[in-house]
């Protein structure tokens, strides 16, 4: 089973929103950030079982991603905003037993995005 891990991007700063932190919304370049790291996803025509992204709870993306892999949370597994990791698990999914498939910064899929197919 392949479990995608994809980090929120940019948000509104916590000082300037009024409202539930869960509901900050991405800041412009936010928004256009995480569709230049979506162009780079579909570049690698990911079909991912499981996808798992969470606004409210930002920092436990990379701390989940490190139970799989090594059967402990750890934060020397850090997922930059808009940054994603495909991990492969088998069933039953056991701490430690995940194998990464690749872990990629938003800037490395923000330029796959950009690349132009090849005729």
């Amino acid at each position: 089973m392949d479990c995608l891990f994809v980090r929120h991007g940019l948000a509104v700063e916590r000082e300037e929103w009024d409202g539930k932190d869960v509901d900050r919304p991405l800041t412009e370049e936010g928004t256009r950030r995480v569709r230049q790291v979506a162009a780079g996803l579909r570049r690698l025509a990911v079909r991912p079982t499981v996808i798992y992204a969470s606004p409210a709870r930002r920092a436990v993306l990379g701390m989940a991603a490190s139970l799989l892999l090594s059967g402990r949370s750890s934060e020397s597994f850090p997922l930059k905003k808009a940054g994603a990791c495909l991990i492969d698990l088998s069933i039953p999914v056991k701490p430690g037993q995940g194998l990464l498939r690749w872990w990629l910064t938003p800037g490395q899929l923000r330029a796959m995005g950009r690349l132009k197919a090849k005729d």
